[in-house]
């Protein structure tokens, strides 16, 4: 990367997908002459997966989600996605939201070199009043995104036959 842009404030801790969606198209916006805008397949709200469809949406871009591969070529984008039961290779035009799956690439250790270059590299830090956008309140609360405690019958048997009888006295087979 040239320059980063980088969306810093302590308002931020908390936020639903949609603020977090609005505040990063108020932040893409202030990049001149933005192309491809990467995210990855999760988010940082309770991993929804919901902020880059959200911020392609305000921004009016088209999306593409769970992207394996990509390509650039003429103001295009290729993207070859993994999906449960195929692959599937798209084209869009740019400017255009995808997101990336791990298998996207193997990351490397960078230098140390590298990182003193990435260092000093330009940095913009915006924060809520910089990016002079409306954040709307949050929508929805999260009380608990943890899965229900269940209570398990756990019973031993030590034969086919001992569970068909087991299984058959809870009634969950017929006589």
């Amino acid at each position: 990367a040239d320059e980063a842009y980088l969306a810093v404030d302590d308002k931020f801790a908390a936020n639903t997908s949609l603020q977090n969606a609005v505040l990063l198209a108020a932040l893409i916006r202030k990049i001149p002459d933005y192309g491809l805008i990467l995210f990855g397949e999760g988010s940082g709200d309770n991993y929804s997966g919901q902020v880059a469809a959200r911020t392609a949406g305000i921004l009016g871009l088209p999306q593409v989600y769970y992207a394996v591969d990509l390509g650039l070529s003429e103001g295009k984008v290729k993207v070859t996605r993994a999906l449960e039961d195929c692959v599937e290779v798209m084209e869009v035009e740019l400017p255009a939201v995808v997101t990336v799956t791990a298998a996207i690439n193997e990351p490397r250790i960078p230098s140390v070199m590298q990182i003193l270059k990435a260092g000093k590299k330009p940095k913009r830090l915006f924060t809520v009043p910089d990016l002079g956008v409306d954040v709307p309140a949050a929508e929805i609360s999260t009380s608990s995104n943890l899965a229900p405690e269940v209570e398990r019958l756990c019973i031993t048997v030590k034969s086919a036959g001992e569970l068909v009888e087991k299984l058959r006295a809870e009634g969950l087979i017929g006589r």
